[in-house]
């Protein structure tokens, strides 16, 4: 992410009434049978934090980065009012990087950079699970953030699959990822 691109979701995230949604993604709802009871989460781009704090409330530990203090703001603020404590970083997650935590789950929402498919790999914990969806080839968005047919399928190589499929949610093309760690 650029400067620029800090300064856009600074920007949208202030807007009056601007909220990215009430509750967590449906893909996370949908998935949620695969989630474990306890332990770390990662939430890689979480915004206004309207996953990481539904993450949590089903009893795991929450870490949320993202590139927009706005939307971290607003991401304290929920988990506040939920009594959930999360711990947010504001980063680029062009360069932002886990070291050598690892986390029970990962998720990474509609944030494609190509750059983090190695780091969210290392952060999956053995045993873990990564949770992706992201918009595709065709979506009203620079070809820098959509995804190719089955191409998340390439970044996980040696994961166990346990959900895979390409659909159309809202008139856009989307494919989620849902693959476990050995271990």
């Amino acid at each position: 992410m650029s400067e620029r691109e800090r300064e856009i979701w600074n920007r949208r995230y202030s807007e009056p009434g601007f909220r990215m949604g009430d509750g967590p993604k449906r893909f996370l709802v949908e998935l949620a049978e695969l989630l474990p009871g306890r332990g770390a989460v990662l939430d890689l781009g979480c915004g206004e934090g309207q996953n990481l704090v539904w993450l949590a409330g089903r009893g795991l530990v929450g870490t949320g980065v993202d590139v927009s203090v706005v939307g971290l703001n607003k991401a304290a603020a929920l988990s506040e009012a939920m009594e959930i404590d999360l711990e947010l970083i504001e980063a680029d997650l062009d360069v932002w990087d886990p070291g050598g935590r690892q986390f029970q789950v990962v998720l990474c929402s509609h944030v494609l950079l190509r750059e983090l498919v190695p780091k969210m790999r290392r952060a999956v914990a053995p045993g873990g699970l990564l949770l992706m969806e992201n918009m595709m080839v065709g979506a009203p968005i620079p070809l820098r953030y959509v995804v190719e047919t089955q191409e998340m399928l390439h970044w996980f190589l040696g994961f166990r699959i346990l959900h895979y499929r390409e659909i159309t949610r809202d008139g856009i093309p989307v494919a989620q990822l849902a693959a476990r760690r050995p271990g």
